[in-house]
């Protein structure tokens, strides 16, 4: 739960929020919040950012239950007061950071999408119209894709893309994951499920279209588990140790060019698999046969006729 607000101090004594003036009856909290921001050193704007900053590292490394509000107004350098003028408790400060986070991915998201050259809207790709087959679904849409473009190629792009955007936005991501990954005893009641399905559909979309036009072939919902997986641990790796496991550029398009490889393969081989069983088994001569193979007959001999 988060903290009360600290009580207002009565006439003619030291203020309870460390103000140690004079408060009149009529003023109220925010006022008093006001009085120190613009006695505090720090400028309002920077107040906030610093705040917001300092936030988003507490919640990510101590999770939601584990920060105070002592602990987030320590960590910026301003006075609680300060904050609760920005925000009414812990739970708002926490819902607005995670709303921006989203927001702001959000962005990054349309980013890559256009970043593939896709002539669809964002929700265009995200239609949950239930599929009536991989095929109809895919041909259907498949006039969002640029001409003669590589379906592979696109979707390295995504993928390079979102590594770039976890690069170049550390904190919002590493907030976001967090969140996501939290315990639900660890995480307000506010969730954004629904953000986190984004980045999926887009990669399952683009498989789709790329078994439409016979690019890509086998177990869509398996491919986008094992793009979305190796993306998940890249950005995971890369946020714990930044300089030790570093986004290069070309990252993205390794892992699909590997993924895509490695899945047509596996589904070569279970194709053949029948045939070179049929052949082995034409092939293959009884047991006897073999165990018999180049011995002499055994004759009979005189002493054998005798015994």
């Amino acid at each position: 739960m988060p903290p009360s607000r600290p009580p207002l101090a009565p006439a003619g004594s030291a203020s309870a929020s460390g103000l140690g003036s004079s408060v009149p009856p009529s003023e109220t909290a925010s006022t008093l919040a006001a009085r120190a921001l613009t006695s505090s050193p720090v400028a309002p704007q920077d107040a906030r950012q610093r705040i917001s900053a300092a936030a988003f590292r507490l919640f990510s490394q101590k999770g939601y239950s584990c920060t105070s509000v002592h602990d987030i107004a320590e960590e910026a350098g301003v006075q609680k007061s300060i904050l609760y003028y920005y925000y009414e408790n812990k739970e708002a400060l926490y819902h607005t950071l995670l709303s921006e986070s989203a927001s702001r991915l959000r962005g990054l998201l349309d980013d890559a999408l256009n970043a593939t050259g896709l002539t669809c809207p964002m929700a265009t790709v995200l239609d949950p119209t239930p599929d009536t087959g991989p095929r109809r679904r895919g041909k259907s849409a498949e006039s969002c894709l640029p001409a003669r473009a590589s379906v592979t190629r696109l979707l390295g792009q995504f993928v390079e893309t979102l590594l770039g955007a976890a690069r170049d936005n550390r904190e919002p991501v590493r907030f976001f994951m967090a969140h996501i990954f939290a315990p639900d005893a660890d995480r307000p009641p506010e969730r954004v499920d629904d953000m986190q399905q984004i980045g999926p559909r887009i990669t399952q979309h683009l498989v789709k279209l790329g078994q439409a036009r016979g690019e890509l072939r086998g177990d869509a919902d398996l491919l986008e588990k094992l793009l979305m997986g190796a993306v998940q641990y890249s950005i995971t790796r890369h946020l714990r140790s930044p300089e030790q496991e570093p986004l290069l550029p070309g990252t993205g398009q390794r892992i699909v060019r590997a993924l895509v490889a490695g899945f047509a393969g596996s589904k070569r081989n279970d194709k053949r698999e029948p045939a070179r069983r049929a052949s082995s088994a034409k092939t293959s001569k009884p047991a006897t046969a073999r165990a018999t193979r180049g011995k002499t007959p055994h004759r009979r001999t005189a002493v054998d006729k005798k015994r």
